[in-house]
């Protein structure tokens, strides 16, 4: 799995997400895809997708959602 996935991963649960959230998450954001074949494109995607969710979190952090 891409490195950058790993930490965006890592991120989000330092922010409090629960391991069954996210495999939702990435279940989500790979679309039934496969993490170890994917290419450079959808690696972008995932990337893309968890950075969006970390950003949700922080605004909803800071706002005391």
């Amino acid at each position: 799995m891409d490195s950058r996935i790993n930490s965006l991963i890592e991120e989000l649960a330092d922010i409090g997400y629960l391991p069954h959230q996210l495999n939702t998450i990435l279940e989500e954001a790979i679309d039934k895809g496969n993490l170890e074949n994917m290419s450079q494109s959808q690696i972008e995607h995932v990337v893309s997708y968890l950075n969006e969710y970390i950003a949700f979190a922080r605004k909803c952090k800071s706002k005391k959602i």
